[in-house]
């Protein structure tokens, strides 16, 4: 009733095996594949949150600066002269506020409203021939290169303007609008 296997069969068996083996390493080689695949996938997801939080971080909202932050800052710097104007100009300004030093001049202005100040940079920025003019939903920023560095930056109801007659100063009026939070 029982038969021996026959020699050809067993070569048969046993070379289906290894093909049999040959298959499993073969999967197993596309699973270490597919593996390194999902870890690719997380290092990618990974990376893509980062790049998200980095660029939701980096539109944040502006905060205008307070008249006495403004002084403050100007007071603590050596040759800098801070003018308070506010009373000289009360129809026009709640506050104005000049600093000037270092062939450089800074100016601080708020308005009772939003739209004043926007209507300001506006009405005295926007039809000049070598000014540039950027008006985006929470801010304005106008820049002149020409012959002099100027650039006023309007966030709520606040306008600040930094200008020099050295286009040298570009650096100096950039690094401190920077630490004012501009």
């Amino acid at each position: 009733m029982f038969q021996t296997p026959s020699k050809n069969y067993v070569k048969n068996q046993k070379n289906l095996w290894q093909d049999r083996f040959f298959i499993v390493k073969k999967i197993y080689k596309w699973y270490n594949l597919y593996r390194i695949g999902d870890n690719m996938k997380k290092i990618f997801k990974g990376i893509l949150v980062f790049s998200l939080i980095v660029l939701l971080s980096a539109c944040k909202k502006y905060e205008p600066i307070t008249y006495t932050k403004f002084m403050e800052n100007f007071n603590n710097r050596d040759g800098y002269i801070v003018n308070n104007q506010t009373l000289r100009y009360e129809d026009q300004f709640e506050r104005y506020i000049e600093v000037v030093g270092n062939n450089n001049q800074f100016a601080y202005y708020e308005f009772k409203t939003e739209e004043d100040a926007r209507k300001y940079i506006k009405d005295n920025y926007t039809n000049r021939s070598k000014y540039s003019f950027k008006d985006k939903k929470d801010y304005i920023i106008v820049k002149c290169t020409d012959k002099m560095y100027f650039k006023a930056i309007q966030i709520g109801k606040t306008v600040i303007i930094g200008n020099s007659s050295i286009k040298k100063n570009k650096r100096e009026i950039n690094s401190i609008l920077r630490e004012l939070g501009y």
